[in-house]
């Protein structure tokens, strides 16, 4: 039939990747081809990419966007580095439009509302980016446990985006993979006191991208991949192709 289109159509992946501290997010970004940071906190400087100055203004994330959209540049992949350190600049840029101390000043949820509208709005700028420059999209997060309840499942911790609510479901929703990193952990029971015994975690010092939705954390994949990948550039661009199916 007319203008029905059939396969799969590969474009430059826009991708999000959160998780604990010193588990390698940065040096994953740094492993993408042909790379360009945009720090919002410090880090990058110490692995030594290209990188733009440490964003001091939600306008300055935008205004280097649109550089390399513009720009003749050989750059192939834009890293954002982290997001949730971006949340604050958002927040600023809103505090600054209604002149106001902070954004939970303005009544109703205006100025959360608003700040969803600025996260659309650099999302946007990516698209424009990803489609005219072909270049990959990769946002960086760190990770924090938050106590979530579900009708169909008991009070419990999930490893999510320490960022607002309802700015994370946006951008996880625009993203075509969301991977959580951290350390492999098994568990070993051990004898306590009196005969009791007590589970310990062990970790391995493996590190891992955990690619699908589990109570304990949130991820998602548009791709066909394993539920674990090993936390490499080669290991995630070789599942993204579908070249890869587990971490061993």
């Amino acid at each position: 039939m007319i203008g029905v289109e059939t396969g799969r159509t590969m474009q430059p992946p826009r991708l999000l990747v959160y998780g604990v501290p010193g588990v390698g997010k940065t040096t994953l970004g740094a492993e993408a081809p042909n790379a360009i940071f945009q720090p919002t906190e410090e880090g990058a400087e110490l692995v030594g990419v290209d990188r733009f100055s440490m964003a001091i203004s939600w306008e300055r994330v935008l205004e280097n966007i649109e550089k390399l959209r513009t720009e003749d540049h050989d750059y192939q992949t834009y890293v954002l580095d982290t997001l949730d350190c971006a949340e604050p600049l958002n927040h600023a840029s809103i505090c600054r439009s209604f002149k106001v101390a902070a954004i939970g000043d303005l009544e109703f949820g205006k100025g959360y509302a608003a700040a969803q509208e600025l996260w659309r709005g650099l999302l946007a700028a990516l698209d424009r980016l990803r489609r005219e420059k072909q270049m990959g999209i990769l946002l960086l997060a760190h990770a924090e446990t938050k106590r979530v309840h579900e009708p169909d499942l008991p009070e419990l911790d999930r490893w999510v985006l320490p960022m607002n609510n309802r700015s994370s479901s946006i951008i996880t929703g625009w993203c075509d993979f969301v991977g959580f990193s951290t350390f492999r952990t098994t568990t070993r029971e051990e004898k306590a006191n009196f005969g009791a015994t007590r589970t310990r975690a062990i970790s391995s010092g493996e590190r891992i991208i955990k690619t699908s939705m589990r109570p304990s954390h949130i991820a998602k994949t548009r791709y066909p991949m394993a539920d674990e990948i090993a936390l490499s550039w080669s290991s995630l661009s070789q599942a993204i192709a579908g070249e890869q199916k587990n971490a061993a």
